[in-house]
């Protein structure tokens, strides 16, 4: 059950309905989910709470039509035919290709997930990817794509292997001639010169993100060179080098990334949104996602400040998105969150289909190669199951094994008596050990799931009070 605008609303797990209730529907459905004790007693409690017979009965037939109040019941977060379907995906759909090609980074941001002193990722390292992991690397996923591939660069820092990265760039469409190829990652902007930025702009289809925290006074705060001095300005003279030379790059964009760290307060957000906003005389269609740091990884300086509370960011980019102010951090990401509602499945008879959490299907998105040319499913899963090599490709039996029987086993009794789980929105991300599933991965459901009641929430107060905003939606894909 949510509320919205101050109507009651009921979520029916087993057809994905969403049903408009009164507050007598809506005792009737509580009291049926919590009593314990038999019919008589149940129908005494309709008595007394002043619901008559009529208003039972009609209810009982709506529950019926509808096929409602059947939940699911389910074993296993896969079947057999998912299983043949996860072959099929592997072998021939692999969506893109993220090259790490480095360990290393010229910076040491504070709240960075591969410092020393947190252990959930691999630390910062001298390790270099070779040409000829790069070169297998791409004739595998030549192999194992269909029209489009995306070829993405990771580090460390990845223009601190500029040469490299245009290499496999030079090399991809030498070779990979019959398939649309897209190129991007993620940097800081220190090493940037204009030789690199016209070369990157010349490309096409390319497009970079850039790690830009806010003003000064934030940026400098965590975003800092090896020997604790700032990066601001120099990063902001390389922005602009950038996004001169990609003014007329074809197919290609510019976007920013942003972290926030405390105090987590609107103040700041608004602080930080009014900064990013004069960036767009600077970039057609620009935008910005911010995020908080990954659990863990703040250092010990922070911890006096006002930590997260209630959500900030979500609840600013909703209280944003909704009144529209001139906006640019994390709309996107409210679009997300209202995409996932939207397009939940909705079926006229209850089902037991239920996706496999929002795990993709490993190998088959997206695969993530390390300097040494190991084979994992992403570049944010941290310590997880190698899924193979590129000399050798990927180990399908043990994909299946890691990746879907045995996290299915060891999630299934969360799963099958979840209300949300035909809209979980959580993946391998910090779930896994170099392994198996971890013993730990299901400790924050109740937070997802609470997070899901809010976008429920939010997605029918748009549609009853702002439903031309939402109009975008139909015209938007996040798969």
């Amino acid at each position: 059950m949510f509320e919205s605008d101050g109507y009651l609303y009921y979520y029916d797990t087993g057809t994905g309905k969403v049903i408009n209730v009164d507050y007598d529907i809506n005792k009737i459905i509580k009291r049926l989910f919590t009593y314990e004790d038999n019919v008589d007693s149940f129908i005494k409690y309709m008595k007394d709470e002043g619901i008559s017979n009529e208003k039972l009965r009609e209810f009982i037939e709506f529950v019926y039509e509808e096929d409602l109040l059947k939940g699911v019941d389910i074993n296993n977060l896969y079947t057999v035919e998912y299983l043949q379907y996860v072959k099929n995906q592997v072998n021939n759909n692999c969506g893109q290709l993220i090259l790490e090609l480095t360990g290393r980074c010229n910076l040491r941001c504070k709240y960075c997930i591969y410092n020393d002193s947190y252990e959930n990722m691999r630390n910062f390292n001298c390790n270099d990817m070779t040409t000829d992991v790069i070169r297998k690397a791409i004739d595998y996923v030549k192999e194992h794509s269909k029209d489009e591939v995306d070829i993405t660069f990771y580090g460390g820092e990845p223009l601190l292997r500029f040469e490299e990265m245009k290499y496999a760039i030079e090399y991809a469409k030498e070779t990979i001639r019959d398939k649309v190829i897209s190129y991007g990652f993620t940097t800081n902007l220190t090493l940037l010169n204009e030789k690199i930025a016209k070369y990157l702009a010349s490309v096409g289809n390319m497009h970079i993100l850039c790690s830009i925290d806010g003003p000064e006074d934030v940026h400098d705060r965590c975003r800092v060179f090896k020997n604790g001095e700032g990066t601001h300005k120099q990063v902001m003279k390389n922005f602009d080098i950038l996004v001169n030379a990609f003014k007329n790059a074809k197919n290609s964009t510019v976007k920013v990334n942003s972290v926030l760290t405390p105090p987590f307060t609107f103040e700041k957000m608004n602080y930080i949104n009014n900064y990013f906003n004069k960036f767009k005389n600077k970039i057609k269609d620009f935008s910005v996602e911010i995020t908080y740091p990954v659990d863990g990884s703040l250092p010990e300086e922070f911890y006096d400040e006002t930590l997260q509370v209630s959500n900030v960011i979500d609840r600013w980019n909703k209280d944003s998105f909704y009144k529209k102010y001139d906006i640019c951090i994390n709309e996107e990401m409210v679009w997300k969150d209202l995409f996932r509602i939207h397009n939940r499945l909705i079926t006229q008879q209850a089902s037991n289909w239920v996706p496999f959490n929002a795990c993709c299907i490993p190998g088959a998105r997206r695969i993530y190669v390390d300097t040494e040319g190991y084979i994992y499913p992403c570049e944010r899963i941290g310590k997880a199951p190698i899924l193979g090599h590129v000399d050798y490709g990927i180990k399908l039996d043990e994909l299946l094994k890691n990746y879907i029987i045995d996290y299915s086993k060891k999630s299934i009794d969360s799963c099958k008596n979840c209300w949300a789980v035909k809209m979980c929105p959580i993946c391998y991300v910090n779930r896994m050990t170099e392994k198996e599933i971890s013993g730990r991965a299901h400790l924050n459901c109740e937070l997802y799931r609470q997070a899901i009641k809010s976008d429920l929430s939010f997605y029918h107060s748009m549609l009853n009070k702002k439903p031309e905003r939402l109009k975008k939606i139909n015209e938007i894909s996040y798969y």
